[in-house]
C-alpha cells in the first residue's frame, strides 16, 4: 500500500509540473533542470530565519511610557507602559540585520537573546516640541511654491497657545492685509484668511466656549477651490472634528490662492508673534479626508517619501539647532529665537493615566498604545506548494503580506489585534488556502477568540461561531481558503501572455478578546506559524521550517518524496538537502520571476545560507551592487 501511495504522489507531481509549464512561455530561459540550491553546504543547524528572538527584561520606571525603536527612532518595535517596577518583560522579534535599539532615547545594542534595560538609568520618554515666546519668535519655511496661486491645500499641526484668548498667527504666507494665507487666532476665535488681492475671507468658531484653558490643540484647514459652497470649499478640523457651527465669513473666498511667489512661509510671523508650543506641522497638496486627518493626527509619519501630497513635514524632534528639518527633504526651515523644549506637563485627556504626548488614543480611555508586527514594514511569507516533491523554487506559488496591529489599553490588555494581509501573487494552478497557527498563545484564547473578516468560500474547512477553525488545539485563524476566489493562475510573477497582472488583493481580520482579559504576550504574535493547505487537501500544509503543523494535518506525508522531517526529533518541513518550502521576511520580499530560481536573483542569497544566517544578513533587503540581479526580480 505505502509503494502505492508513493506512486500516486510522483503522478501527481509529475502531472502539475506539465501542466504548470505548458503555462509558461516556452522563449523564456530556465535555469536548467538541476536546483542550484539542492548543492548549498548547509548545517544540520541553520534555520532559514531572517529574524531573531529577543526578552527585554525592563527594570524600574513604574507607571512610565517605554518605547523601544530603531536607532534613527524611525520604526517603532515597542511601546507599553510599564505597570512593575519590579520587572516586566517584552517578548520582541527583530530582524537578523537589527544589532543595536533605542529604549527611551538611550542606545541598548543586542547581544544574545535575553536584553536588561534598567529604565531607571534610562532618559524619561519625552515629546520635543518647538517653543515661541510671542515677542520676536518665528520659522522660515522658504517660499513653498505648492501654496503659490494653486486651488487645493491642507496644513494641519499641534499647537499649545500660552492664552487662548490672544491676537496671534500660527502659520502665514503673506503679501499684504489682501494677498495672503494666514491662521490665526484674535480674541479666543479661530480665524483662516485667503485672500487674492480683490476678494478674501475670514472663517472662525469662537472655540474659546470649547477651549477654556490653555492645552494641545490638533488643527487643519483645508482649502478645495473647486468646491461649490463656502463650507466645501474651506473646512477646518479641531482634534480631528469638522467645525460646523458658529461659522461667519466676510467677503467671497477666491478659487485659487494668490500668487504669493518670493514671500516665505513662516510659522509664527513677523508681527502678531506666536506665544506657546508646536508640533507634527504638515502641509499637503491635496485635500485631506476628515479620515485621513483624524487617523493619522496622533501619529507621526514613518515614511513621508511615500505620500506625494505631502509637501512639507516638520516633525520638530531636532530638540537643538537652529534648523528645522523637512523630513519631506525641500524645505528646511530657519528658526528665528524659538527654542526647543519637551512637552511633559501631565496632561491626559481622556484620565487613563497616561499623558496625552505619549497615547496614541489621547481622547479614549480604553485604548492607549499601537504596535505592530513586524514593525519595520509590512512582512512577506512565500511558498512553494509542491511539497513533499520540490518545484522550481522560484518562492512565488504564492506570495503574501502581513502585519499585526495590536491595541491595548493604558494597563497593556489587549482590546483588539488586526491582521492586515496582502495577496500579491499566485504563481501556481493549485487553489490554495492560507492560514495561520497561534502556537504559544494562552489555552483561553482557544475559546474566547472572536475572529472577523476572513475570506470563505469553499468548502474544505470548518470554521466555528467564533470564526475560528474548529477541531484544533492551539487558535487557527484561516485567511483565505481558496486562492483561486481571489487570484487566477500565475499573476503577478511573469511577463507574456501567460502570466496576468492584478492589483494586490487585500484581506483585513480582525481578532477581538473580552475586555481587560489579555495582553499582548498571550498571543506571542511574534511566533505566529503561517501555513498553507494544498489545492483544497485540508490535511495537506506546508509550514515554515520546524514549526508545528496543525491538528488537521496528513502526517502521512512526511518523510516521502523530498522531505525528510523528523516527527518524534520536531523536524518538520525539512528536505533531505536541509532546504525549506517556505521563508519569512519581515519587509517587503521583492520576488523572483516565474520559473526563476531564488539563486539567480538574489546573489548572497547562498553566501547567506551556508554561513548559517551569519553572513549577508541583509542578503533580501539590500539592493547594492552585488546583491542582487534584478532582470529575475519580478517588480
Amino acid at each position: 500500500m505505502k509503494k502505492l501511495k508513493l506512486l500516486s504522489i510522483f503522478a501527481i507531481l509529475l502531472a502539475i509540473t506539465f501542466s504548470c509549464s505548458d503555462k509558461i512561455d516556452p522563449d523564456t530561459p530556465d535555469p536548467g533542470d538541476e536546483l542550484l540550491i539542492t548543492e548549498f553546504n548547509l548545517s544540520p543547524d541553520f534555520t532559514w530565519e531572517t529574524t531573531k528572538n529577543y526578552t527585554f527584561r525592563l527594570n524600574g520606571g513604574d507607571g512610565e511610557v517605554v518605547r523601544i525603536t530603531s536607532l534613527d527612532e524611525s520604526v517603532v518595535f515597542h511601546k507599553s507602559t510599564v505597570m512593575d517596577d519590579g520587572g516586566y518583560t517584552v517578548n520582541l522579534r527583530l530582524p537578523t540585520y537589527v544589532n543595536s535599539v533605542m529604549v527611551n532615547d538611550q542606545e541598548v545594542a543586542l547581544g544574545g537573546t535575553e536584553v536588561q534595560v534598567d529604565l531607571d538609568l534610562k532618559a524619561k520618554l519625552v515629546n520635543r516640541v518647538l517653543s515661541f515666546d510671542g515677542v520676536d519668535d518665528y520659522v522660515d519655511l522658504g517660499d513653498i511654491s505648492e501654496l503659490n496661486g494653486v486651488q487645493t491645500f491642507t496644513i494641519e499641526g499641534r499647537f499649545y497657545p500660552t492664552s487662548v484668548t490672544g491676537t496671534y498667527n500660527i502659520f502665514s504666507k503673506v503679501i499684504d492685509a489682501t494677498h495672503d494665507i494666514r491662521i490665526r487666532m484674535d480674541g479666543g476665535s479661530f480665524f483662516v484668511e485667503i485672500g487674492d488681492g480683490s476678494d478674501f475671507i475670514y472663517e472662525w468658531t469662537n472655540f474659546s466656549t470649547t477651549f477654556t484653558t490653555p492645552q494641545w490643540i490638533h488643527f487643519a484647514v483645508t482649502y478645495d477651490g473647486f468646491a461649490v459652497g463656502l463650507t466645501n470649499r474651506l473646512k477646518m478640523y479641531f482634534n480631528g472634528t469638522e467645525i460646523t457651527t458658529n461659522l461667519t465669513d466676510s467677503g467671497t473666498l477666491p478659487t485659487n490662492t494668490d500668487d504669493l511667489s518670493g514671500y516665505d512661509a513662516l510659522l509664527s510671523s513677523t508681527a502678531d508673534f506666536f506665544a506657546g508650543s508646536m508640533d507634527e506641522f504638515r502641509i499637503w497638496d491635496d485635500v485631506r479626508t476628515s479620515g485621513e486627518i483624524s487617523a493619522n493626527m496622533n501619529k507621526k509619519i514613518i515614511d513621508p517619501s511615500a505620500d506625494a501630497s505631502l509637501i512639507a513635514y516638520y516633525r520638530m524632534d531636532e530638540g537643538t539647532g537652529t534648523t528645522l528639518g523637512d523630513d519631506k527633504g525641500s524645505y528646511d526651515g530657519t528658526i528665528y529665537g524659538a527654542s526647543w523644549g519637551n512637552y511633559d506637563d501631565g496632561w491626559d485627556s481622556d484620565g487613563d493615566g497616561i499623558d496625552d504626548d505619549d497615547d496614541e488614543f489621547w481622547n479614549d480611555p480604553l485604548r492607549a498604545h499601537i504596535n505592530y508586527y513586524p514593525a519595520a514594514d509590512t512582512g512577506t511569507v512565500v511558498f512553494e506548494d509542491l511539497w513533499p516533491g520540490f518545484g522550481d523554487y522560484d518562492c512565488n506559488d504564492l506570495v503574501m503580506g502581513y502585519q499585526f496591529k495590536t491595541i491595548t489599553s493604558a494597563t497593556n490588555t489587549v482590546t483588539e489585534v488586526y491582521g492586515f494581509f496582502e495577496l500579491r501573487a499566485h504563481g501556481a494552478q493549485l487553489n490554495n488556502g492560507f492560514g495561520f497557527r497561534l502556537d504559544n498563545a494562552v489555552s483561553g484564547l482557544n475559546s474566547d477568540l472572536t475572529v472577523t473578516g476572513y475570506s470563505k468560500t469553499g468548502s474544505a474547512v470548518t470554521l466555528g461561531a467564533s470564526g475560528l477553525e474548529t477541531g484544533n488545539t492551539k487558535p487557527v485563524v484561516i485567511v483565505m481558503d481558496e486562492v483561486k476566489a481571489l487570484m487566477d493562475n500565475f499573476v503577478n510573477t511573469g511577463e507574456g501572455s501567460w502570466s496576468a497582472k492584478a492589483a494586490p488583493v487585500p484581506i483585513t481580520v480582525k481578532m477581538e478578546v473580552p475586555t481587560g482579559t489579555y495582553d499582548a504576550n498571550d498571543f506571542d504574535l511574534d511566533d505566529w506559524n503561517p501555513f498553507i493547505f494544498v489545492d483544497q487537501v485540508r490535511g495537506h500544509e506546508i509550514h515554515l521550517l520546524d514549526r508545528v503543523p496543525t491538528s488537521k494535518v496528513d502526517n502521512s506525508l512526511f518523510g516521502t518524496v523530498q522531505d525528510s522531517s523528523v516527527i518524534a526529533n520536531g523536524k518538520y518541513y525539512r528536505s533531505k538537502d536541509l532546504l525549506p518550502w517556505a521563508l519569512e521576511f519581515p519587509t517587503e520580499f521583492e520576488y523572483p520571476f516565474e520559473k526563476k530560481e531564488i539563486t539567480r536573483a538574489y546573489l548572497k542569497f547562498q553566501a547567506w545560507a551556508e554561513s548559517g544566517g551569519v553572513s549577508f544578513t541583509d542578503w533580501y533587503s539590500n539592493t547594492g551592487s552585488g546583491y542582487r540581479d534584478s532582470q529575475w526580480i519580478y517588480k
